[in-house]
């Protein structure tokens, strides 16, 4: 009897050490959650990781549209936003190495802030100075075409255009804000500033005549100032419109110091015809990107806008940008991996309390999104009667919101008790190099491309299919929360599914997702398929760091395969992806590119489906013929 009570009573005991200890567990949980929730330091981490993400997520799906108001075309658009995570690849680890060496993290850390605020400024003092507006007008019954040109950019009290007539029949050379007339192939006037006559010519303005009449007139007869493409006002807000009637052969004379300086014009028709293929060359340069008729109520006849823009200005627009954005990550390249580094250290050993602190990040860059596209949504313009949204805006946020972050990243606190350890990538290699591990590198390099492709050029599909900035700050803001709830969830699909077939799922959504945007007619149904993207990626990323922490376990050498991880699906994927992309857009459209993306997606679907199977198969006959080793040997 004394052995049966002694039995319970000690089971007792012993279920009451359990409860303790498990009731210990969860108060030192509770306690850490408690902590990363409230604590000073972690309020730090929260606010930096909510402001600099969200001066991330309110310019970057923006940038690429900034970038297509400037006329730059899809492939240097693509090169300029891809060369980005390419730069951070090679920059983040240097500026590692050095933060590490002279432990001068703070210091790197703060300076690489401040990057991301210069390069903001300098990227929005780029403007171009050779983009026209080129306004046309016939009178069919005075006989009398109306032009004047004046700078795309800037504001009409700046430019104060003038219209200038001439018969409809004459061959002219427009000239900003002026005109020049050709008599029997002489040109009688000349100013600086000239827009190509190729520009006329498209416009169908540009005829062969010969022995037109010089007339002298007062220039002030000619003007007819524009305001707003309406009704122009004088001073005292009265509507005005100057008599224009002059004869067929009435032409404003040249000017009075062309005359002083005794310019002949023989000599300039010599210089004309020794310098006309030179001018059919330069006038290659220039491009009509639009053109577009609005009916004048104020003329009470359709008044032609013709949108011209320089190639070459283009061209060196694309080539300062390169350097702005090379230089600018390279010195910002340390941002994100000081402040992990800072945040990792104080975590200490609740390390998996990381996805707390960062989903701050996924809010502010939701926040952010949908801001910025009310904010250009509400503020709108005209270029040449083509109606744009002012995504400068997007800058003024991004820049906001980084002077936020820097002043959190103030109390940010680096240690250097810890020697830094160089593992050996040859370690990694042989375990990466078959079937099973390879093709899982090929799916995440593609799912890498479809990232950047996705984040870099949806907004610009959804401007070419007429969507307003707003649309493309909701279908962002969905994107990010779906993305966070997927990062909550996707530990239950990978202990559910296994990484391969979370991966294989997430490349038949990323299939499915680029079919439906090639097949897209209404933008407001990208918001849907910004949900569906933002889901793909939460899982996909968080299969990717599992899978990879893995493999890197079996030999401790996990920071290389997460290093390795990060520049395939960052470096190669993003980056690499986006430019190639911006390039296939440039060429077939985007239309076209998402369907090949969706048939590449496809082939690497079968690619890891196949290579599993025969890695699969490999292993079994492996595993086979060590289980006929080891009874050969026992039978021996």
């Amino acid at each position: 009897m004394d052995t049966k009570t002694e039995n319970p009573t000690g089971q007792e005991v012993n279920d009451e050490g359990q409860c303790d200890e498990t009731n210990a567990k969860k108060t030192a949980q509770w306690k850490s959650n408690w902590n990363c929730l409230c604590e000073a330091d972690y309020l730090v981490f929260k606010g930096f990781c909510f402001f600099i993400y969200g001066a991330y997520g309110g310019l970057i799906p923006f940038l690429s549209l900034y970038f297509k108001q400037l006329f730059l075309g899809p492939s240097y658009v693509g090169i300029i936003v891809g060369i980005r995570p390419l730069i951070q690849c090679i920059g983040a680890p240097f500026w590692g190495i050095i933060a590490e060496r002279y432990h001068a993290g703070k210091i790197i850390f703060l300076g690489s802030i401040i990057a991301w605020i210069v390069k903001a400024f300098v990227l929005i003092s780029i403007r171009p100075n050779s983009q026209y507006c080129i306004e046309v007008y016939e009178n069919g019954t005075a006989n009398l075409t109306y032009v004047y040109a004046y700078d795309l950019w800037k504001t009409e009290a700046e430019e104060k255009p003038d219209w200038v007539v001439f018969p409809i029949n004459n061959p002219v050379l427009v000239e900003k804000n002026k005109i020049a007339v050709i008599e029997s192939l002489k040109i009688k006037k000349q100013t600086p500033q000239s827009i190509p006559q190729k520009v006329l010519t498209r416009a169908g303005l540009v005829d062969l005549a010969r022995g037109i009449k010089i007339v002298e007139k007062d220039k002030k007869r000619l003007r007819h100032r524009r305001v707003n493409s309406s009704a122009t006002n004088d001073d005292n807000n009265s509507a005005v419109h100057r008599s224009l009637s002059q004869e067929k052969s009435e032409i404003t004379p040249p000017n009075e110091s062309h005359k002083k300086h005794g310019r002949k014009t023989t000599d300039l028709v010599i210089k004309e015809r020794r310098d006309v293929t030179d001018k059919m060359t330069e006038s290659l340069r220039y491009k009509i990107v639009y053109k577009v008729t609005v009916d004048s109520k104020e003329m009470n006849a359709p008044v032609q806008f013709i949108t011209e823009v320089d190639k070459n200005e283009i061209d060196f627009m694309f080539v300062m940008f390169m350097i702005i954005i090379i230089i600018g990550e390279f010195f910002e390249s340390s941002t994100y991996t000081l402040s992990d580094a800072s945040l990792l250290k104080r975590l200490g050993k609740d390390k998996e309390n990381y996805g707390r602190v960062r989903m701050w990040g996924s809010l502010g860059w939701a926040v952010t999104a949908s801001m910025v596209g009310l904010l250009a949504n509400s503020s709108t313009f005209k270029l040449c009667e083509v109606e744009k949204h002012n995504y400068v805006i997007a800058f003024y946020i991004f820049i906001g919101f980084v002077a936020a972050a820097f002043a959190n990243a103030l109390w940010f606190r680096f240690s250097y008790e810890e020697e830094i350890q160089f593992e050996d990538i040859g370690k990694v290699a042989p375990i990466l190099a078959n079937f099973r591990h390879l093709s899982y590198l090929l799916a995440t390099l593609y799912t890498g491309f479809s990232y950047g492709i996705l984040v870099h050029f949806i907004n610009w599909f959804i401007d070419d299919l007429g969507g307003s900035s707003t649309i493309m700050g909701t279908a962002g803001t969905a994107r990010e929360i779906t993305a966070l709830v997927t990062f909550g969830l996707s530990a239950h699909a990978l202990n559910a599914f296994g990484n391969v077939n979370v991966m294989l799922l997430c490349l038949m959504s990323y299939i499915i997702c680029f079919i439906l945007y090639s097949m897209l007619t209404n933008p407001w149904t990208a918001i849907a398929l910004e949900v569906l993207d933002g889901g793909t990626y939460g899982l996909v990323w968080s299969t990717c760091v599992n899978y990879m922490s893995k493999v890197g376990s079996k030999l401790g050498v996990v920071e290389s395969t997460q290093g390795i991880l990060q520049g395939i699906f960052w470096g190669l994927g993003n980056g690499g992806g986006t430019i190639l992309s911006g390039v296939v857009i440039e060429i077939y459209g985007v239309v076209r590119t998402f369907r090949y993306s969706a048939l590449a997606g496809t082939v690497v679907l079968v690619i890891l489906v196949i290579s599993q199977i025969i890695a699969s198969f490999l292993e079994q006959k492996d595993k086979r013929k060590q289980e006929y080793r080891i009874i050969s040997d026992s039978e021996k």
